[in-house]
């Protein structure tokens, strides 16, 4: 305390500095060879909280935090060390809280919180390198991808909770709350990159596109390919603003009855309003002869304005505007009567946290990064001006979203609203014996509602990201996939789109998609011995299935669907315990084994030229799977983390002394590359016929998990 009976304080500060060896794989590429690299991390935070009580009636306390850290970001196993970035967040958290006791029965709070991130996301050596891609092998060299990122996130919250309790109304006890609550949030998007080019090879080949289809002259997509970002080279040269408010109002009631019964119920009611705010960019920047600039002068005729010169937008308002309400309600029955057996079932439906990324396309492409097929024309093996070299966008000129506000407001569905989670729990609980207890628990979810971003025609004011949406805008091909190794021939029907449809003024809308969910269903056993006696010993055995269909761009996306989810876990196991040892040694340990994640082989068709030609289909290549996600599984995962301290009293506080094992017992995971064949070019329809690329990483080592993590700790307490 700082002033006894009436001022406490807590205080916590702390410095974390580590590096790790990045999971780069080792590599020569055109004669020079990369190695692994450190991965630095470090980190200072710091908290206060003071505490006060005014009188018997009225308490006080606050609380701020402060946070900084300074991590390579994007440290990947295809990337080597000149193309990463360092990712260096500044947080600050401060909260005030108000308790008003009016009566022994009832309390009231009275909350404010204010939370701001600064999260700057910058190359670790500089953007003014061209960033050079091998879309066959993966790697990354040279410079950075992507973009440098200046993230800022502020969020204001307001809210007021009452707590009653009420004995002996409508036949049992109450513990009844009520509030109300108040939340703006305001997140800027800033983007930099000075040397806005990425040259993409093909399997060492510059020109992409020659060494993609095997030839030594221009294909039908020309020579190579290449992208450019359409940002400015520094942080205050290319940004956006998204706003929201959020209000909320709920009440619940804890009821219960005879000391046997609990019926929990509660009722939320949300109101959200999201809008872009203003947006400004300076256009790109270059140091290869403004090429960027110069292609989208060559594409001003036909999209009315320069996809990489500058422009600015005014806030548009209303975008995301809805309100929702959430029911919830449970029931716990004493099945005895003394206390050692339950029963519980509850209910729950209630909508997801919107967060801004939902209608962010409101706000024009201040940053946004296009691929363009090259044609070398002077072949001289270096991208030069429009006229002496000829590019061509490699998509549709629907991605070119035009500054304007009437235009961007359609990108975001007016009916768009938060996903919504719809849950059921049942449960059994019995303490067998003092301290240990069994419990059973099922539970259903299933997310529906959900957002996604989906393919629109606005001339004709459809949908057509479904085979039934526009039959004619879709050809159907069928191939068969050639066995390979282990894996047997696979017949799939792809569809491609026809010259017809609206592929070249396509938009994407922000909106919620009816056909896609995600459902889950799991059982889980577990045993719980509380501490006592010196010990205490817990686990559990979970029986799981999650399953999900995402969709929004084309049919294909529904072959083979609905599928395993990527976190579906069949089978997990955990074990974990705290146990006191002679001389104030306290030991513990927490151990896992689950099954591992669920993928599916997939491929890229390419359609015979002669084929394409004579249905009139664009020749753009379609990824598919040939198989539900979860028919094959990764390896499966085992770990266990141990934990020893032990504290030491000294005459002004106690010194605690702390030994942690990550992965005690040193399990080794080496993971390699097992979807076979990238690239299938069939000859024809229904035929076997054709040729494959056997995808770079099959059968090598992709990755290797063998860490074991010795942590020693001392902390000093007064």
């Amino acid at each position: 305390p700082i002033v006894k009976d009436k001022l406490w304080f807590f205080t916590d500060l702390a410095f974390t500095k580590y590096s790790t060896w990045s999971p780069f794989r080792p590599v020569t590429i055109l004669g020079t060879p990369y190695d692994q690299y450190k991965v630095p991390r470090e980190n200072y935070r710091g908290n206060l909280k003071l505490t006060t009580e005014f009188s018997r009636k009225l308490r006080f306390f606050t609380y701020f935090s402060y946070s900084r850290s300074n991590n390579m970001f994007e440290a990947w196993s295809n990337k080597t060390e000149d193309g990463t970035f360092m990712a260096r967040p500044t947080q600050y958290v401060g909260t005030a809280n108000l308790t008003w006791l009016p009566s022994s029965s009832t309390f009231i709070d009275f909350r404010i919180n204010v939370n701001h991130l600064d999260y700057p996301i910058v190359a670790k050596e500089g953007s003014d390198r061209i960033s050079y891609i091998d879309d066959y092998t993966g790697y990354i060299w040279n410079g950075i991808q992507s973009w440098e990122s200046f993230i800022t996130r502020h969020t204001s919250q307001a809210s007021a909770r009452m707590t009653h309790f009420q004995d002996d109304f409508l036949g049992g006890d109450h513990e009844m709350g009520a509030g109300v609550e108040f939340q703006f949030g305001w997140d800027r998007y800033a983007y930099a990159r000075k040397q806005p080019m990425n040259w993409f090879y093909w399997n060492g080949n510059p020109y992409y596109w020659r060494g993609y289809y095997g030839v030594n002259e221009p294909t039908q997509f020309g020579d190579g390919l290449l992208s450019f970002t359409n940002c400015g080279g520094g942080r205050n040269d290319s940004w956006k603003d998204l706003f929201e408010y959020r209000i909320g109002a709920y009440f619940q009631d804890n009821w219960t009855i005879k000391k046997r019964l609990t019926i929990n119920l509660g009722l939320r009611l949300d109101y959200y309003n999201g809008w872009g705010g203003k947006a400004k960019t300076t256009g790109s920047t270059t140091t290869i002869n403004d090429i960027p600039y110069a292609i989208g002068q060559t594409l001003e005729s036909q999209l009315g304005f320069n996809p990489f010169g500058p422009f600015e937008v005014e806030p548009i308002k209303d975008v995301l505007h809805f309100a929702r309400l959430s029911p919830r309600v449970g029931l716990s029955y004493d099945l005895f009567g003394n206390g050692r057996t339950a029963l519980k079932l509850a209910y729950s439906r209630y909508s997801e946290h919107v967060p801004v990324m939902f209608f962010s396309a409101v706000s024009p492409a201040v940053m946004a990064q296009y691929q363009f097929n090259w044609w070398d024309l002077n072949g001289n093996s270096q991208p030069d001006l429009p006229g002496t070299d000829y590019y061509e966008y490699r998509y549709g000129l629907g991605d070119f979203t035009r500054p304007d506000p009437a235009y961007l407001r359609q990108l975001v569905d007016p009916d768009l609203s938060a996903p919504v989670h719809s849950e059921i729990i049942a449960g059994f609980e019995h303490q067998l014996f003092k301290d240990f207890a069994v419990k059973i628990n099922y539970i259903r979810k299933k997310e529906t509602n959900i957002y996604a971003s989906a393919k629109y025609d606005p001339i004709t004011q459809r949908y057509w990201y479904k085979l039934e949406q526009a039959p004619e805008w879709y050809v159907p091909f069928t191939t068969i996939v050639p066995a390979y190794g282990v894996f047997p021939e696979q017949e799939v029907t792809v569809y491609f789109m026809t010259y017809d449809s609206a592929y070249n003024r396509s938009i994407n809308v922000q909106k919620n998609v009816p056909e896609q969910f995600r459902k889950y269903d799991g059982l889980e056993v577990q045993f719980d011995k509380r501490l006592s006696n010196g010990w205490s010993l817990g686990g559990s055995v979970m029986l799981s299935k999650l399953t999900e269909l995402s969709c929004g761009n084309s049919p294909n996306q529904f072959l083979f669907a609905p599928g395993r989810d990527s976190n579906d876990v069949p089978f997990q196991l955990k074990l974990y315990g705290t146990f006191n040892l002679p001389y104030g040694f306290v030991v513990s340990f927490f151990g896992r084994y689950m099954f591992g994640s669920p993928w599916a082989r997939t491929v890229t068709v390419v359609p015979p030229s002669s084929w394409a030609q004579a249905n009139n289909v664009v020749p753009w290549n379609v990824s598919v799977r040939l198989e539900p996600v979860g028919t094959r599984r990764n390896q499966d995962f085992t770990n266990v983390d141990f934990h020893l301290e032990k504290e030491f009293r000294l005459p002004y506080g106690i010194i605690g002394v702390y030994v942690d094992i990550y992965n005690l017992f040193g399990n080794k995971y080496v993971y390699y590359g097992q979807n076979p064949i990238s690239v299938w070019r069939p000859d024809g329809e229904n035929t076997t016929d054709g040729t494959y690329t056997v995808d770079y990483n099959y059968g090598r080592v992709t990755g290797i998990s063998a860490t074991r993590v010795f942590k020693f700790s001392v902390k000093y307490k007064f």
